[in-house]
């Protein structure tokens, strides 16, 4: 099917399954995120452990942990045409996220505060070099504006929260706005979902603006205590 992806955002984001073998866990979503040479998955700390942030009890009813990530990347299958339309295929990735033991995990976490920080990254450069791969990170898409965050401020969240609604890995846009708890906190609450492509109105500039709090570009190990 000739077809062409008129968002940048759209291949930038991709859909995950956590699985044990080939039983699947949970779903949910991430970001491909470019350090250097090296591109990673981005996605949360509790997807990529199986586990709790607070206290890392399993996640699922029965206990069981992942030992591997699958996650969607468009690959392009023919050149474009007059119109700018292209074919398109979408390829499961499969990454191995530790040892068959569950041990020995390949991904990375903050490396002050842990699970405290509920995101996580995995190394997929090597699983993205096939002929015809076609995504974006989003650490070098522009934006339309480039503004300081405030308070109310809309936020604009893409990702999978209803699984592959449409069949397709189509990401879809939550849209919130910002407010300050009693804590002092910045939180996000809920407005509406739409369908994309979408264009999110600012630039991140850093891993910061993306709640990737990393302190360089390259994370520590991940200390996925089993």
């Amino acid at each position: 099917m000739s077809s062409h992806l008129s968002n940048p955002w759209t291949n930038a984001v991709t859909y995950l399954e956590l699985k044990f073998g080939n039983q699947c866990l949970a779903k949910g979503s991430g970001f491909f995120w470019a350090s250097g040479e090296q591109t990673f998955l981005v996605t949360n700390w509790h997807n990529l452990s199986g586990r709790d942030p607070s206290d890392h009890s399993p996640l699922s009813s029965h206990g069981g942990l992942p030992d591997r990530v699958t996650f969607t990347v468009y690959r392009r299958t023919s050149e474009p045409d007059a119109n700018g339309y292209f074919s398109l295929e979408v390829r499961i990735i499969t990454v191995p996220l530790c040892d068959n033991d569950l041990s020995n995990p390949r991904w990375f976490q903050h490396p002050s505060f842990g699970s405290k920080v509920d995101v996580a990254v995995i190394d997929v450069t090597n699983a993205l070099r096939f002929d015809g791969a076609y995504f974006n990170h989003v650490n070098v898409l522009e934006g339309d504006a480039n503004v300081e965050p405030f308070v109310s401020q809309d936020v604009f969240i893409v990702g999978y929260p209803l699984g592959l609604v449409t069949g397709v890995p189509i990401p879809v846009q939550i849209i919130g706005d910002t407010n300050t708890n009693n804590r002092g906190q910045t939180t996000v609450s809920h407005k509406s979902i739409r369908s994309l492509p979408i264009e999110p109105p600012v630039r991140a500039q850093t891993p910061q603006q993306w709640g990737v709090l990393f302190d360089s570009d390259i994370p520590s190990p991940a200390d996925a205590r089993q």
